[in-house]
């Protein structure tokens, strides 16, 4: 059987290892959340399973999706519903699966015009992009537009609490207190604290919390980046230079008041630290390939 990579935390400090999980029967992981149903795996035979074990052992969440054997392009999970989006042919699309006295179930959504491939939530809503920003209050059964921000381009969610929506297209961020009512562009210095010519501020690649505080890697092009750290939400930001390597940060995760950063290099791994001032590399035990680090669960 094969398997992938899993980080197992010990006595909840600094301190932890690297093992192997069991990759369930059908395909190889492509996409992989932790939440309050365990580990929840997307296959690359677009199958779903689930976890209770830390991964030892895998069931189908559900039963079979009735999908094409090509991928995953959303796994997403709210409350007692997993969502999961497979972007080929004709639809259908997109798939709710609903934790119920008779087990899981899975539903085809309502909205089946398109694919819905991002989604981000707060305690009360869902947001995803159709022509623009949609909110949900009744997972995924109707969907309503709110206003978008003063963007040309295509739009990214980052990230929503239950006080801000966090989007972004290139290097702007725009953040609303009231459902897009208002807009407030918080880019500040982020697109310009980086690095000199040919270099230049390309695009966000992760934004999460950390405790109180709003973590952001912004990328810069050739394989760099740069994270910085806000304690009021994103009004302000400080660049932290005391990331040890160049290398942008493609995803980050917070656990336990410690954040893990991984890099998109395979030669810099993953890194955590407890302070933001001294980081550890985190990447014993893992072959140089899996050094590039696409995301964290946890």
């Amino acid at each position: 059987m094969k398997s992938i990579p899993l980080l197992v935390f010990i006595h909840a400090v600094l301190m932890g290892q690297w093992e192997t999980i069991n990759q369930p029967d059908m395909g190889t992981v492509s996409r992989i959340i932790s939440g309050g149903n365990g580990l929840i795996a997307a296959t690359n035979q677009a199958q779903v399973y689930q976890s209770i074990d830390e991964g030892n052992s895998w069931q189908l969440l559900g039963d079979t999706l009735p999908t094409q054997p090509y991928g995953a392009d959303l796994l997403f999970e709210k409350d007692n519903a997993v969502f999961f989006t497979q972007n080929i042919g004709e639809g259908p699309y997109n798939f709710r699966c609903i934790a119920g006295f008779a087990g899981w179930m899975w539903q085809e959504l309502p909205h089946q015009s398109s694919a819905l491939i991002s989604m981000v939530a707060n305690d009360s809503l869902i947001f995803t992009l159709l022509n623009g920003i949609s909110i949900s209050s009744d997972l995924g059964e109707s969907w309503t537009a709110i206003p978008d921000p003063p963007l040309t381009g295509y739009i990214k969610l980052l990230f929503a609490t239950n006080n801000f929506l966090y989007v972004s297209h290139g290097c702007q961020v725009y953040r609303t207190p009231d459902l897009g009512e208002t807009w407030e562009d918080v880019t500040g210095i982020l697109d310009e604290e980086g690095y000199e010519a040919p270099y230049s501020c390309s695009s966000v690649m992760s934004l999460a919390p950390h405790g109180n505080q709003l973590m952001i890697s912004m990328y810069w092009g050739g394989g760099v980046g740069k994270l910085f750290v806000s304690d009021d939400q994103g009004s302000n930001w400080t660049v932290l230079n005391t990331f040890p390597v160049d290398n942008h940060v493609y995803t980050m995760l917070s656990k336990n008041y410690v954040l893990y950063a991984g890099t998109a290099s395979s030669n810099s791994g993953l890194f955590y630290t407890g302070d933001l001032v001294y980081w550890t590399d985190f990447s014993d035990g893992l072959e140089s390939y899996d050094l590039s680090t696409m995301q964290l669960a946890a």
